[in-house]
């Protein structure tokens, strides 16, 4: 793929330079926003809170921006995504609280709030967002027959934060329900050429895991086999229920499997969004795997080394929401 880092700089400077020209203009400083954002795509803040050095011009000129004009969409929306991973995440919640009602028909605008409320742990209101959205976009794509991106990865980024918000508060029965309406919604037209696709329809794999629903996992069908990352996980969640058994004979079939497949070397390139190689998912996936297995057999010293190991490529990963490592390792 080109680069287009290049092309990304001259667009930034050229927004600047017109947002010095019109500092009035709200659309100007919105665009000039939107243009540094997409050069750092995920990619605003460290891991212990800090800006990264592009940050701060960015915080600076679109909370001029929101005083000037509160109810601008994108800007509320921008907000958002910019705070989100910052440590300061409840400023972010009067931008949230405008966009739930602001523009009743867009699904995606609807459903922003929830990368706040996942946040600052009101899951409820995540759900709740998240099934108006989803309502929302159904009725949009029905009624105009949209075809393309939107019905293949922005309505169901819906459903799949619906997934984790349900998941999240409690409510195991909707997470569930929601992860399997999920994986129907992923476009198998176009599966091989959109990692993301892919990760949508594996979403009930990690969620049934963190459920402990290891009948259910063992019933899952195979993903397809030219697949290396649904495979992976399905192996993954494979070993997991064996092992929650105390069935380590097959446990160490599925973890054999999972560290064959986790040698593919295109799983480097293979990227949830284009953010996180899925290289990284399945080394998480062999370490978790492999840390359950030693802990059980008593091995508890080898355990934490591999789950210490799964937690630092955890942390090494690009903000995304929900993660992409679907319920952290902390957990484990």
């Amino acid at each position: 793929m080109k680069d287009l880092a290049p092309y990304n700089e001259a667009y930034t400077a050229a927004m600047r330079k017109a947002h010095e020209d019109f500092p009035a203009d709200v659309n100007i400083a919105a665009i000039y926003v939107d243009a540094m954002m997409n050069e750092h795509p995920w990619d605003l803040w460290y891991r212990n809170g800090q800006p990264k050095p592009w940050t701060p011009v960015i915080v600076e000129t679109l909370e001029k921006l929101l005083a000037k004009a509160p109810e601008h969409v994108g800007a509320n929306h921008m907000y958002i995504h910019l705070m989100e991973a910052s440590p300061e995440v409840a400023k972010a919640v009067p931008s949230a609280d405008r966009l739930r009602t602001m523009l009743p028909a867009a699904g995606h605008i609807i459903h922003m709030p929830s990368h706040i409320d996942i946040r600052t742990g009101d899951y409820h209101k995540g759900v709740l967002v998240n099934e108006v959205a989803s309502a929302a976009d159904s009725n949009y794509i029905a009624q105009c027959k949209v075809q393309g991106t939107y019905p293949m990865v922005y309505y169901p980024h819906n459903i799949h934060f619906l997934a984790a918000c349900a998941f999240l508060e409690g409510n195991s029965k909707k997470a569930i329900e929601a992860a399997w309406s999920l994986a129907r919604h992923a476009d198998k037209k176009y599966i091989h050429e959109v990692v993301a696709i892919q990760h949508y329809s594996i979403i009930p794999f990690y969620v049934l895991t963190q459920l402990g629903k290891w009948d259910e996992i063992l019933e899952l069908e195979k993903p397809d086999t030219s697949l290396a990352y649904p495979v992976a996980i399905w192996h993954y969640a494979r070993g997991m229920a064996f092992s929650a058994k105390n069935n380590f004979s097959n446990a160490a079939i599925e973890l054999q499997s999972l560290q064959e497949i986790n040698k593919d070397p295109r799983l480097a390139t293979a990227l949830v969004w284009g953010v996180n190689s899925t290289a990284q998912l399945t080394q998480i996936a062999v370490n978790v795997l492999s840390g359950d297995l030693k802990s059980k057999q008593g091995a508890v010293g080898e355990a934490i080394t591999l789950l210490k190991e799964a937690k630092n490529i955890e942390d090494s990963l690009l903000y995304q929401e929900p993660p992409d490592w679907f319920f952290s390792t902390r957990h484990t």
